[in-house]
């Protein structure tokens, strides 16, 4: 079957009851109606591309949200994404591929070259995993390629291929099943600078009226569609790894100061108060001594603002969250469409945690399972658990019961040399050795 035929083994799930689905994932019943997943099309950022460890590639690929969802319903050998071989592609022109473990002791962690190649560029038509990496949900009716993109965003022409917007590509593909999930990347660009980011958080109003334009245009295609909110984006490990404290290297405990207090870094407008956040690149600053009072051994130097995230820009990026969520909540009652709350989902995870298969999965950096090793993109374990949030809300929505993904079954963080998972309880680490260029959104 094509990428976009229908083709005689389509996979149709036919609406049943609830009460009546068999647990092994075999529609019970048919109904009035039917949910037919053959020519999925999932529109999002990275997130939604497998993007994980920094990089786009087969690894991240292989357990993408849309690519598990698929292959639960049946049709994941035909459902298709813009491949990329290992170790995947940074971004499109570069020759870095994904931040790779390559060992504890010590933690090194650093960036493969050279980069990956794409493995079916010349797919015709498009494909059915749209995941942009880095695409804002303020360009969803506008953007097309690289040129078109507000940002000048090169993964356009890599996934998009100048063929059309989100919307036309649905519509060639006449898509049956669409799932949306916007929105990280419009204020992900304002939190990973440190809030010195002028052009981000993109405004409420304007994403609002973009957002429901794109579910408006989509509607015109399939009423099949499954909205997902935007996450918390002031817990990734990425701006909670680093303490905001002076901490001996080797045991990451606080040193103490004369009042037996820990002593704060210096930022750029003096001691870090106690809820600033410090991101991943102020790590080479703070080993060569930045940010660390000269009779503590350190230069003295401040850390710049874009590597400390204050109290009011968190406040800001929390307000824009609260905004972008309203609007897709809206726009989901609005249509009568499923909702998935993934906000509240890794919240919970993060003050809980989330038990499976036996294993506590955490938002804790190299050990939680949940986040890759750039800090901000989830693992395939993390992915499992929006495709497990997925099958649910088909589920719930349209009566439909298949398997759920076995997240245990899948991989978190891995050493890249030895090939195996990195151990639930890994001793003081120290601060790690990170790759200077800033991990993509």
């Amino acid at each position: 079957m094509s990428a976009v035929g229908r083709g005689p083994l389509a996979v149709v799930l036919v609406l049943v009851s609830a009460l009546s689905g068999c647990d092994d994932g075999t529609p019970a019943g048919p109904g009035e109606d039917e949910l037919d997943l053959s020519r999925y099309v999932a529109i999002g950022n990275s997130l939604t591309a497998g993007f994980m460890n920094g990089a786009l590639g087969l690894e991240g690929q292989s357990c993408s949200y849309p690519r598990l969802l698929a292959g639960q319903a049946g049709m994941g050998g035909t459902f298709s994404q813009p491949l990329v071989s290992p170790p995947g592609i940074s971004e499109p022109g570069s020759n870095e591929g994904r931040i790779e473990l390559l060992s504890l002791t010590p933690p090194t962690i650093e960036r493969a070259t050279p980069a990956g190649a794409p493995l079916n560029p010349d797919q015709p038509g498009p494909y059915g995993n749209l995941g942009v990496p880095g695409a804002l949900g303020a360009e969803a009716l506008v953007a097309r390629n690289r040129a078109t993109s507000l940002t000048g965003n090169p993964f356009f022409d890599f996934v998009l291929r100048g063929m059309g917007t989100w919307a036309g590509q649905a519509a060639e593909r006449d898509a049956t099943f669409v799932t949306v999930w916007l929105g990280n990347n419009d204020v992900l660009g304002f939190v990973l600078s440190g809030g010195e980011n002028p052009d981000f958080p993109t405004p409420a109003a304007e994403f609002a009226s973009t957002y429901q334009a794109l579910i408006a245009q989509l509607l015109a295609t399939t009423d099949r569609i499954v909205l997902l909110n935007v996450p918390p984006v002031t817990i990734v490990p990425y701006l909670t790894l680093v303490p905001n404290v002076v901490v001996d290297t080797a045991t990451l405990e606080p040193i103490l100061g004369p009042g037996g207090d820990p002593v704060p870094l210096i930022g750029p407008d003096g001691p870090l108060a106690p809820d600033d956040l410090v991101t991943f690149d102020a790590i080479e600053r703070i080993l060569v001594g930045d940010g660390i009072p000269v009779d503590m051994g350190g230069t003295g130097a401040p850390l710049p603002g874009s590597v400390v995230l204050d109290a009011g820009e968190q406040a800001a990026a929390r307000e824009a969250v609260a905004a972008y969520n309203q609007a897709i909540a809206q726009t989901g009652a609005l249509h009568g469409l499923a909702v998935i709350d993934v906000h509240g989902i890794v919240t919970d995870i993060d003050e809980g945690g989330l038990v499976v298969g036996g294993e506590t999965l955490t938002t804790e950096f190299l050990v939680g399972g949940l986040f890759s090793l750039d800090g901000v993109h989830p693992t395939c374990k993390g992915q499992g658990v929006i495709a497990n949030a997925l099958i649910d809300a088909i589920e719930d929505r349209y009566g439909v019961s298949f398997p759920r993904v076995s997240i245990a079954g899948l991989p978190g963080v891995t050493l890249t040399v030895e090939g195996d998972r990195v151990p639930a309880a890994v001793p003081a680490l120290g601060l790690p050795r990170f790759p200077a260029s800033r991990p993509g959104s």
